[in-house]
């Protein structure tokens, strides 16, 4: 029961870890869009 308990918390901590990267880097490249696009206007 508790190794299932383990197994399931470190699969549910690298599925947030991974849409909380992604979240990330989507915000970053948001931010690099709009410096190129202010340096080009």
């Amino acid at each position: 029961m508790g190794k299932l308990l383990s197994i399931f918390r470190r699969h549910v901590s690298k599925r947030f870890h991974r849409s909380f990267t992604i979240k990330r880097g989507v915000r970053f490249n948001e931010k690099l869009k709009i410096q190129r696009w202010k340096s080009a206007a």
